[in-house]
């Protein structure tokens, strides 16, 4: 009976959730681990690069520099080098990161919310309107994704050219 009493006793262990088990499988990864350090810094380094105000710092994406046209990485202080107009390339590196790292968090932001009103819809009203939902998601992701940007942008060009072609 004392036996039974002492392992009544103990606390219990706190079960592994799934975040516990993710961090744990990334700390074990060492491969995994250096990637996502890698990507951390990248995406500090396009998020803490000086604003783009021209004239501030005397940085400029832009600025064009012809005796620096065509330098090796690493001379005249140009980490990566200079294309053909003289331009320094880690620093429109870094603003380009900024730009696509602001579309794609836009984009996320974008498809949670109509996920979500899309959930709440179909789970509130369930019946012909939450199968409409799942037969319009379902339809959506048995398209090609190629497929379906090869026929928006020939609209578009078509209506591009169409509203070209109108006597002004």
């Amino acid at each position: 009976m004392s036996a039974l009493t002492a392992s009544l006793n103990t606390p219990a262990r706190r079960s592994r959730t799934l975040w516990s088990d993710a961090v744990a499988y990334i700390l074990r990864d060492k491969l995994t681990l250096a990637a996502l350090i890698v990507l951390l810094v990248i995406t500090a380094a396009c998020f803490l690069a000086p604003p783009y105000i021209e004239g501030t710092l005397g940085i400029d994406p832009n600025r064009t520099r012809v005796p620096d046209r065509f330098l090796a990485p690493g001379e005249k202080n140009y980490i990566l080098g200079t294309d053909q107009l003289g331009r320094d390339q880690l620093i429109r590196l870094l603003y380009g990161g900024r730009v696509s790292l602001a579309i794609a968090f836009s984009a996320s932001v974008i498809s949670l919310m109509i996920g979500v009103a899309l959930g709440l819809l179909a789970g509130y009203y369930r019946g012909r309107i939450d199968d409409a939902i799942i037969w319009l998601i379902n339809t959506l992701n048995a398209i090609p994704i190629i497929f379906l940007l090869l026929v928006a942008s020939s609209v578009l060009i078509s209506q591009i050219i169409a509203s070209s072609m109108r006597p002004r």
